[in-house]
């Protein structure tokens, strides 16, 4: 993959073919999920575009940059805007602070001018800190933004011919005709820099025309950046040593404050409600069990009626104990056509254990029949597609070139999620090329949750059950998961089979699981729609729920999920 530095090359080259001046900008938009973009823009007056890249493009060419694409650049124009000198653009975005500076590297190389760019951020009670650091280099002059093959283009010259030929050809040296502007948008109020303040979105200015309301940038209409104040500086190829770059902001929530001093106040009356709806809840329980339909024994209630069949009664948990969504579905009986009878695992005896399998932890709640802690697979409940090597995996490395045989693809698959290679490894043997950091996020942002699992899980967390993921998966992979879909609050602990060593559906899985969070099995379900998890889970003494929201049965004998909606919204309970 050819670096960015080829666009900036390829601009100097022309700019040194027609002898004007002209203006380069490389603008670092940070937002405030950690996500952002770098911008790359140059401009060049009347002219310089007519003795160049408005001459090119009238003989019918374009400018090279197929490579930027395939590296998820997104390359604009030349164009000429409303200064009345022709922009030429670059932008590719980024969801993780520590994608910086590989991003910044494929714009002039990790030996170029731009070195060590980094955006670190911090936390702490109502308030939030950025704080971005940096250096730009231009000691070398132009020919630091040169590569190999353009100089190869040029005769081995990095500007095609020495600079001095340049100096004498129009008059000055060839660095006095180019401006350079370094400028970082950090979200929040600015504290303190080494630059100037000045306006963000420079890299991503208007076009020609002035914009309407509402107008669409992919018409041609103007695109308008009103992001505030950001930090300019610009080096200078006369100065006398590198630039060092340095920018701090920081945002403050009144709220949390006020709250906190609040809480001292007011700390006796939350005791007294507290206990009062404590009381109340203990009534209310009372009373729901008094109203038990037909002097039904505890532990059984009817569900719902099938088409043409008697209401059938099955043991049910408390509904305490499931966070307030859709019961687990039964199969039907053999030969029936009817829908599956919604029922929840029961709270009894624990399953036999296979000889020599480990016994549950006697930890974390001894045998009540409260659910205590929810494990849930990570692709297949969590998250879909269930089938990561053929329907994510696959698809994701055919369209980046890749020849292997699927069969070759989930050999390498099996390698990565027990720990046995790292990225860089990982995807140079299945012939992708870039920057392994960046590959792994692309791939990871390819799932997508299950419906309503959010809501499910929410639920739990409300009604203080402990979540954990457990997967083949590797860290780089569930970080996308956690900071894409905000999962932190509602999932308390990721088990990766990569950190593991073993792959589902190892035994070794759930004595992580019981390190993890030390809950009883008695008082723990997993979800998953892998039969072999949910196999090794009941041995264990979990109770097991198959999660599969297609039509049909799976395989295996465990309860089955169709949903995580409410019943009473999606109406499931029929598979």
């Amino acid at each position: 993959m050819r670096r960015a530095a080829c666009l900036l090359a390829l601009l100097v080259a022309l700019l040194a073919l027609a002898g004007c001046k002209t203006e380069a900008v490389l603008e670092v938009q940070v937002e405030p999920d950690g996500g952002g973009a770098v911008q790359v823009a140059v401009a060049l007056d009347a002219e310089a575009a007519a003795r160049s890249v408005l001459y090119e493009s009238r003989g019918g060419r374009t400018l090279p940059v197929d490579d930027l694409v395939a590296a998820g650049w997104t390359v604009t124009g030349p164009t000429e805007e409303a200064d009345g000198r022709v922009w030429i653009r670059a932008e590719k975005p980024f969801s993780q602070l520590d994608q910086l500076g590989s991003v910044v590297a494929e714009v002039a190389g990790p030996d170029g001018p731009f070195r060590e760019f980094v955006v670190e951020r911090s936390s702490s009670f109502g308030e939030r800190s950025w704080r971005f650091s940096g250096t730009v280099d231009l000691g070398r002059g132009l020919a630091g933004f040169s590569d190999d093959g353009v100089a190869a283009v040029f005769g081995g010259e990095p500007l095609g011919q020495p600079a001095k030929v340049y100096a004498a050809q129009f008059g000055i040296p060839l660095e006095d005709a180019v401006t350079f502007a370094v400028v970082v948008d950090l979200p929040g109020d600015l504290d303190n820099h080494n630059g100037a303040i000045g306006p963000a979105g420079r890299a991503a200015a208007t076009t020609a025309a002035a914009p309407a309301d509402g107008a669409d940038p992919a018409t041609g209409t103007a695109r308008v950046a009103d992001r505030g104040a950001a930090v300019v500086w610009n080096p200078r190829f006369a100065d006398s040593g590198p630039t060092t770059l340095s920018a701090a902001s920081s945002t403050s929530d009144l709220q949390p404050q006020l709250w906190r001093w609040a809480g001292f106040v007011v700390g006796a009356i939350g005791g007294l409600i507290l206990a009062y709806r404590l009381v109340l809840l203990v009534v209310d329980r009372r009373a729901d069990r008094a109203r038990r339909p037909g002097g039904l024994p505890a532990g059984v209630m009817p569900v719902m009626e099938l088409e043409d069949e008697e209401p059938s009664v099955v043991p049910v948990v408390q509904p305490a104990e499931l966070p307030g969504r859709v019961q687990p579905v039964r199969r039907s009986p053999a030969g029936s056509s009817h829908a599956s009878v919604v029922q929840a695992p029961a709270a009894g005896p624990t399953p036999p254990r296979a000889p020599g399998s480990p016994g549950p932890a006697p930890a974390g709640g001894g045998s009540g029949a409260g659910l205590g802690l929810i494990v849930i697979e990570t692709a297949g409940a969590l998250l879909r597609p269930h089938d990561v090597v053929g329907d994510a995996l696959v698809p994701f490395v055919r369209n980046r070139g890749c020849t292997l045989a699927a069969r070759s693809i989930a050999d390498r698959y099996a390698v990565r999620t027990v720990g046995a290679c790292d990225a860089a490894e990982f995807w140079a043997s299945l012939e992708l090329s870039g920057d392994p950091v960046l590959l792994d996020d692309a791939f990871a942002r390819g799932f997508e949750l299950s419906e309503h699992v959010v809501s499910f899980l929410t639920q739990a967390r409300d009604r203080g059950v402990t979540v954990l993921a457990v997967g083949d998966d590797v860290p780089e992979w569930t970080t996308v998961y956690r900071q894409r879909f905000r999962l932190d609050g509602l999932v308390a602990g990721w088990v990766c089979s990569a950190d593991l060593g073993v792959r589902v559906p190892h035994p070794g899985l759930f004595d992580a699981v019981r390190r993890t969070a030390p809950v009883a099995p008695s008082r723990a379900m997993v979800i998953a729609a892998t039969t072999g998890l949910l196999d090794t889970a009941a041995r264990f003494g979990y109770r097991t729920v198959q999660y599969h929201p297609g039509a049909g049965d799976p395989e295996g004998e465990h309860p089955v999920l169709r949903t995580f909606a409410e019943r009473g919204r999606s109406g499931a309970g029929r598979s």
